[in-house]
């Protein structure tokens, strides 16, 4: 797995990670290119993580890997946030939009209806906070198409009155369309 850092996330109870650091498709570019076989692993069990986590609810901003498996960190609420909104747009762009983690984040928004939950309880997916930043409604958009490219929800048009973090996921949403799910652009 990707640490967060060296230092501070790691405790002799576990290892705290950012679910989010998983992007298959990087690592598995990054192990090509430098010969590093050992990424291709770590992206492997980052997957497997994902799917894992996802059986139970949504995927959490961090998580933390014991022997026994994985658990919410300590003091932490268990939501699923601004960090791991980035985990089914990593996903989807690997190639793997029917992942579980994938899946959890579709049925989160097909309950929401017309809002766009970046926010939410991660075991039972109650939604938190909603934006109606384009950017999180492109990669709600992206994470609906794919699943039914027959009837694609086109992704919005990029809007430079955004603030940063929702501009960013929606550059990166266009981008992860355009090689992994073109049919998702109107």
């Amino acid at each position: 797995m990707l640490r967060a850092a060296a230092e501070r996330f790691s405790e002799p109870a576990g290892e705290t990670i950012n679910p989010s650091y998983c992007m298959p498709l990087a690592m598995h570019d990054l192990a090509a290119g430098f010969g590093f076989p050992r990424l291709v692993r770590a992206a492997e069990d980052g997957a497997d993580l994902l799917a894992d986590i996802a059986a139970s609810g949504l995927v959490l901003n961090w998580t933390t890997l014991k022997s026994s498996g994985w658990a919410r960190p300590a003091g932490d609420a268990g939501e699923y946030g601004y960090d791991a909104l980035r985990v089914p747009l990593y996903l989807i762009w690997s190639g793997r939009p029917a992942h579980p983690a994938v899946a959890r984040v579709r049925a989160l928004h097909a309950a929401a209806g017309a809002a766009t939950v970046v926010w939410a309880e991660a075991a039972t997916g109650r939604a938190i906070e909603t934006s109606d930043a384009p950017g999180y409604a492109a990669l709600r958009s992206l994470v609906r198409c794919t699943a039914q490219p027959a009837d694609p929800v086109p992704i919005p048009r990029w809007s430079a009155s955004q603030s940063y973090y929702p501009a960013t996921l929606h550059l990166l949403t266009a981008l992860a369309a355009s090689e992994a799910a073109p049919f998702c652009l109107a």
